[in-house]
């Protein structure tokens, strides 16, 4: 069991600088159900470094256990990764993330799955912080079903990948560093 605490980014719990096209994926579950998930999850991100943290009851050799309390690891979680992943219910996410949001020109990508990996929601910083992307990605890779409100995206897709095509560098899942 990996008890060491997350790296801050270009270390450990990331992989190469932004322009290599890598990025940190920190995916955060608190049940049994979801470390299966979360296991399946990193292993689906073989390209991307992908790390799973877990409660220290649910903890193995392939998990990282979440250094003292959920609540006061969501913060460090957030710092930490480019894209926070988190199998387990949207309120407990709500609730974990929000006193540590600050812009959503740098906050990571949040996604949130159910614990059977049927949807992929794209919880926060869809477009900048690229949860959208993120989503529609990791959605494609399990067989599941990205959740995107964005209402950019929602109202008229096609036109969304036209101007991102047209206007825009390919997103990348990768949000401005954090200073």
């Amino acid at each position: 069991m990996n008890t060491e605490k997350p790296a801050s980014k270009g270390t450990v719990a990331s992989v190469g600088a932004a322009g290599e096209g890598r990025s940190c994926w920190l995916i955060l579950t608190v049940s049994r159900d979801g470390v299966r998930l979360a296991k399946r999850i990193a292993a689906c991100l073989d390209d991307r470094q992908a790390a799973v943290y877990t409660l220290a009851k649910y903890a193995d050799d392939h998990t990282k256990v979440i250094p003292g309390r959920l609540t006061d690891f969501w913060g460090e979680a957030m710092a930490r990764c480019d894209v926070l992943v988190c199998v387990m219910a949207t309120g407990i996410v709500v609730r974990g993330v929000a006193p540590h949001l600050v812009h959503k020109s740098v906050d990571p990508a949040v996604l949130v799955l159910d614990s059977a990996g049927q949807y992929v929601i794209s919880l926060l910083s869809g477009h900048l912080g690229g949860a959208n992307d993120a989503a529609a990605l990791l959605a494609r890779r399990l067989g599941a079903t990205p959740v995107i409100t964005t209402g950019t995206m929602s109202r008229a897709p096609w036109r969304w990948m036209c101007w991102r095509k047209s206007w825009a560098a390919p997103l990348r899942i990768s949000p401005a560093p954090r200073t």
